[in-house]
């Protein structure tokens, strides 16, 4: 049986099996709540790149929406946000959407060495170039150093997350080093699918205070 999808609300898992009929018990879950960080992050990259490209613009264009409603985003003045992966959710509108409202936008500059981020901000889209893992980020010697105090709304990416605000991001603990001492509000954009009741977490894992969906504001 080949695992399709992952209901959190109903607490339960949809299986399809070879003839097509569909099963949900105990056991089944069980196994999932054992699953690692590693197979999660497989499985939700798996999940994610099947979209097709009309249903991810329809998750997109509703939780961009909500993103754009929400009283995080309207009262926030500095936002940090990253560039996505083309199989992630798209971020430019919002960032357009903050350059046009005079919001200031940074986004996270890597070091691989120390695994650590800085933020930069920007006036316009051509400043980013393409950095570590081939990410767009900031050219700093273009960009306006930021610091992590000034941003009000950090949008923290992620491939799944649980009902507790805790993230499986890709793995790099780049995130998860910047919210060591981050004070400012932060959230996350995802389809229902990607939340779930309960993830795998560490004692150095930050949960992530509010989650957007295409359906609901989620606070943790």
């Amino acid at each position: 049986m080949k695992l399709t999808q992952i209901y959190s609300d109903k607490r339960c898992v949809q299986f399809l099996s070879l003839k097509g009929k569909v099963e949900c018990d105990k056991i089944v879950i069980r196994k999932v709540s054992t699953m690692d960080k590693q197979a999660w992050r497989k499985y939700m990259i798996t999940q994610l790149k099947q979209l097709s490209t009309h249903k991810k613009v329809i998750y997109e264009q509703a939780i961009q929406q909500r993103t754009l409603n929400s009283i995080l985003w309207d009262t926030a003045s500095v936002v940090g946000i990253t560039y996505a992966q083309i199989f992630e959710w798209n971020t430019i509108p919002l960032v357009h959407n903050a350059l046009e409202n005079g919001k200031i936008i940074t986004f996270p500059k890597a070091n691989p060495k120390t695994r650590e981020m800085d933020f930069f901000s920007i006036n316009q889209l051509d400043e980013l170039k393409p950095g570590y893992a081939g990410i767009y980020e900031p050219d700093s010697e273009i960009a306006t150093y930021t610091n992590k105090s000034e941003i009000d709304l950090l949008i923290v990416p992620g491939l799944v997350f649980d009902e507790n605000g805790f993230r499986i991001g890709f793995g790099g603990g780049f995130y998860d080093r910047f919210l060591e001492d981050y004070r400012g509000l932060t959230v996350s954009l995802a389809a229902e699918f990607q939340i779930v009741k309960k993830l795998p977490r560490e004692t150095f894992d930050k949960n992530i205070k509010h989650i957007i969906t295409e359906k609901r504001y989620l606070r943790t």
